[in-house]
This record gives C-alpha cells, structure tokens and sequence, in this order.
C-alpha cells in the first residue's frame, strides 16, 4: 500500500475552512495498492501530539481494493479535535495503520493544521499575487502550457481564468480585475490583458510598445515596463 494523497480542512467551525485551534477538522487520506488485490483494507489514524484533543472517527473501511487501484475514505473522513494552534506550530505528526487482509503497514503523515491547501490539482504554481479573499497564479498543469488560475479564498473555489493561451506571464489582480501579458503568436512582441471576474469578459489594452512585462495593476491605473525598441521605460494606463 502507499499513501497517495492526503487532504485536511475544517468540518465545524468558523466557516473559513481552514483547520484552526478549538475546531474540528475532516482528514482525506487517498491509498493505492501496489501490490496483488486486497479483498478487505482498513486504516485507523492516531497521534499522540499535544495539539490534538482527539480523533472521534478514527477508523475507515476501505473494502476490496484491487492491484493498482486508488481510493480515499472522502465518504466518512478521519474526524480530528483540534485544540490549541500557533501560527507557527510545525506540522503535526500522525500514525496511519493500513491491514489489508491481515497485513499491517504503519505510515507517518505530516498535516499542516492553521493553513489550507489552496490547489489540489497545481503542477506547479507560481507568479502568485493576492488581493483580499483572490489568489490569482500561473500554472502548468495543463498541455497548453501557462495558464492563470484563481482561487476564491470566501468561496472556496478554483477558476480558470485563462485557456489555449501563449506566452503568458505576470498575473496580477485588484478588486475584480486580473491583468497580464501574452507574447504574440509571430513572436514579434508582447500585449497586455485583462479580464473582469464581474463580467467574465477578457479584452486586450491597447498599447504600442513591442514588448510590455511586469504589469501591476491599482484602481483604475496599470504600470509596467514597455519596451518601444529604443530601451525599456516604465508606463502607466488608465482603465476607465
């Protein structure tokens, strides 16, 4: 068997999803058998760090799990007691006893309590800017290549906000807006974009620089540096 995943957020609480002092937090725990088919798999997770009050549903019967295969227990989760929580507590130790069909393996997770996992499916994420409760990133989970994804930390929701794009570089956001720059399909330049969470519509900024990078956007305002073919120099446009 082999711990393929593990996913921790709040179950009762204050609403914000993120597993913090004096809550309960739900555990996912995904498993793959690598090895010939198990006709019966259970787990029980237990810990003995401070931080932990109890786990009032410690167990899951995972069932027959054929060779290969992959489940997690995301239909009756690992029930965690939270007690007391610093920003700066390390992760938190826990014990995961697998026994498929006789035979036990001990695993030792590591589990950030106090944070959330923004992105369950990133390849790699980077270039990431925030503006209150949106996170916006670039990408390369995907065969296209870059693209800019948001996270609604209120919502809890992933978005994607770009698609078949080239080139992509430098998301930034205020308020409902998220800029950046593409590099043309000829490659004679780069353009800068921008898309409205209000009205889900993308348009380009018209701009006559060759190459534009780095746009920060605030208010109703847009700077970056722009590049006229006589050396870079820094600009600023107006939205609205």
């Amino acid at each position: 068997m082999s711990v393929v995943d593990t996913d921790i957020e709040e179950y009762s609480g204050n609403g914000n999803f993120i597993p913090e002092a004096n809550e309960q937090a739900q555990l996912i725990v995904k498993l793959q058998n690598l090895w010939k088919n198990a006709s019966s798999v259970t787990a029980t997770l237990s810990t003995t760090n401070s931080h932990i009050r109890s786990i009032s549903v410690s167990s899951y019967n995972f069932g027959a799990l054929a060779s290969s295969e992959i489940k997690d227990n995301s239909s009756s989760p690992f029930i965690i007691e939270i007690g007391r929580v610093l920003l700066d507590t390390p992760p938190v130790d826990f014990e995961l006893a697998v026994n498929a069909d006789g035979a036990v393996q001990n695993f030792k997770l590591k589990i950030d309590l106090g944070r959330k996992k923004i992105s369950k499916t990133a390849r790699q994420g980077y270039n990431q800017h925030l503006w209150n409760d949106k996170l916006v990133w670039l990408d390369s989970r995907l065969q296209t290549g870059n693209e800019i994804f948001l996270f609604d930390l209120a919502a809890n929701r992933e978005t994607q906000i770009t698609n078949n794009s080239y080139g992509i570089e430098s998301p930034d956001i205020y308020d409902n807006h998220i800029v950046w720059t593409a590099n043309r399909q000829n490659n004679s330049g780069s353009d800068l974009y921008l898309f409205d969470l209000a009205t889900g519509q993308q348009r380009p900024i018209s701009l006559q620089p060759s190459y534009v990078k780095t746009p920060r956007i605030y208010g109703n305002r847009i700077a970056m540096a722009a590049d006229y073919g006589q050396g870079n120099k820094d600009e600023s446009q107006s939205l609205f």
